[in-house]
């Protein structure tokens, strides 16, 4: 709760500054990864849309399917049904059987069980999925640095999965290095983080990127935003 509030202060700090150090931009454009799911008979038919095939990685994804309201992140639990899932297109789908009772389900998706950052959950009788969708915004820009608005699932702590955010020049991220990555280090699922060290251009454009675990496999949400003259 300390660490939400300092965050708050600093960027309302940088708020108050206004001009100083910072930076006007424009925000061109958000994607996020999208699952959507429904219930026919005794499987959940779903459709995944990553953020982009081409930034996917090896396109490898777990499916993990719990009889809750949340995802039961760090406590163990076993979900009911699991498969992996390689997808390397804009869109993939596959149906996964399990034992479907009148009870709450929630299915994720994610590089990893523990690095879930998308998900569609099921009301008991409702045979069709609300989708939840992580995401990223810039909340400011500085010559030297920015703040990143995330948002995560409920119940998510960035630290212990290994979440992280990067920024790349030019909206390219697959096979291209990010000028700049930062550890998220607030245990809130939804929060605000600096990425620092850095040398912003004016008119020009960057990508950042949210990644809920270790590596570049599972960029979950991408804000594209170009500078204006400092």
């Amino acid at each position: 709760m300390l660490k939400r509030l300092l965050n708050v202060l600093i960027v309302a700090a940088l708020q108050i500054a206004g001009t100083v150090g910072a930076a006007d931009f424009a925000v061109l454009g958000t994607r996020s990864a999208r699952l959507e799911g429904t219930i026919v008979g005794r499987y959940f038919s779903l459709v995944f849309a990553p953020v982009s095939a081409k930034a996917a990685g090896d396109g490898l994804y777990r499916i993990s399917v719990y009889q809750d309201r949340q995802i039961p992140y760090y406590t163990g639990m076993s979900p009911v049904a699991t498969t992996m899932l390689t997808c390397l297109a804009s869109t993939c789908s596959r149906a996964v059987e399990a034992p479907i009772t009148n009870a709450p389900y929630i299915v994720g998706i994610g590089a990893a069980a523990g690095e879930i950052a998308t998900t569609v959950s099921f009301a008991p009788g409702n045979r069709t999925g609300a989708p939840f969708q992580s995401s990223v915004s810039v909340a400011w820009v500085g010559i030297n640095s920015i703040v990143v608005a995330y948002t995560m699932p409920a119940g998510y702590r960035p630290p212990r999965s290994g979440a992280w955010l990067g920024l790349w020049a030019g909206t390219e991220l697959a096979g291209v290095p990010p000028l700049a990555t930062v550890s998220i280090d607030s245990d809130m699922a939804q929060d605000v983080q600096a990425i620092n060290g850095l040398d912003m251009r004016n008119d020009a454009t960057y990508t950042v990127g949210l990644s809920p675990g270790p590596g570049n496999n599972g960029i979950s949400a991408l804000a594209v935003f170009k500078t204006a003259a400092f």
